[in-house]
């Protein structure tokens, strides 16, 4: 059951990140079948590129991770006792006291099995639950699920507001049309505000020298994808591989420094420009939905949560409206 949720979930998920493309095709005498097989054999290619460079390196440095992480720690747990020493006279007493019964260090004595129980724990919580063939069959036949949506969006779309009472149906294509601007805006919005930051941290990370540079960018940018969480681990990553590579305080800075740069361009700039405002949805909202949709869909329900509870917000907005104007009656 599982594995057809999810491939329902992908392939309308994929169907309406390409929906803008095929319109533009289409307003200039595509039609639509011929704009989804175009659309379709950009993204085979566009994979077929990526396979063919980014990802093999990608792979590569992230097997680096799992396989050296213990030494990296090491390294890290070492050479992070002289910036310490250098930077304790300006830190608050609490801290200090802290550093001086051992915290930090009993902190940094990761074991060595905690990677890999990670990596075990986000498999699952990303595969748990799947059978291993269906998961194949579903890969084999999501392409064409893919097709048939992209083909019949705008019938599923009348079919759905064929269920709708004759005098509710306006009120409701308003409603589905609000959802559709508002969680269009944040998916690609935030899609291509992770491929612009993954590629600023790629260019400051790489001119560093930091080692595995390309996976803590992809990282830190894609990982903007899942609120908060993200942008957490990729900072934390980015300064432990800092250390491990140059074990200066001057290093650590550079990193520290990078990633307040490109936070702050992605709040002042590229998101307001990409997406165009935000949801309106306070930090307390958005972490319990992550927490819900992990609970329910593991990985891909992270990645949902968000933009399922915009589109709740518009409902329930227009439902309160509707109970408003009943009561006025």
């Amino acid at each position: 059951m599982k594995e057809m949720v999810v491939l329902i979930v992908l392939s309308f998920s994929v169907a309406y990140v390409i929906s803008p493309l095929l319109e533009w095709l289409e307003k200039r005498g595509v039609s639509r079948h011929v704009s989804v097989l175009f659309v379709g054999i950009a993204i085979l290619f566009a994979a077929i590129i990526a396979c063919a460079t980014t990802i093999p390196t990608l792979l590569r440095e992230y097997r680096l991770l799992i396989n050296n992480f213990p030494s990296y720690m090491d390294s890290a747990r070492e050479r992070v006792v002289p910036i310490i020493g250098i930077i304790s006279p300006y830190l608050p007493q609490a801290w200090v006291e802290a550093i001086d019964s051992g915290s930090i260090s009993s902190l940094l004595a990761l074991n060595e099995n905690i990677p890999k129980r990670v990596v075990e724990a986000l498999w699952n919580t990303l595969l748990g639950g799947y059978n291993l063939t269906l998961s194949l069959v579903n890969a084999f036949i999501f392409p064409f699920v893919v097709y048939y949506i992209a083909i019949d969006r705008h019938r599923l779309y009348d079919g759905f507001l064929s269920w709708i009472p004759f005098l509710q149906r306006k009120k409701a294509a308003l409603m589905l049309n609000e959802i559709n601007e508002q969680v269009s805006a944040y998916v690609r919005g935030q899609l291509l505000v992770g491929f612009i930051m993954f590629l600023l941290f790629s260019i400051g990370l790489g001119f560093m020298g930091v080692e595995l540079w390309l996976l803590v960018a992809f990282i830190s940018g894609f990982g903007n994808l899942v609120p908060y969480v993200g942008s957490i681990v990729g900072v934390l990553l980015a300064t432990i591989m800092a250390l491990v590579t140059y074990g200066t305080f001057t290093s650590v800075l550079s990193v520290w420094g990078l990633y307040a740069v490109v936070q702050m361009l992605e709040g002042t700039f590229i998101t307001p420009r990409v997406i165009g405002g935000t949801l309106g949805l306070s930090p307390l909202v958005v972490i319990l939905a992550l927490i819900a949709g992990g609970s329910l869909l593991g990985l891909l329900g992270i990645f949902l949560a968000v933009p399922t509870v915009a589109a709740l917000k518009v409902i329930i907005r227009h439902l309160h409206i509707w109970l408003m104007n009943k009561a006025d009656i």
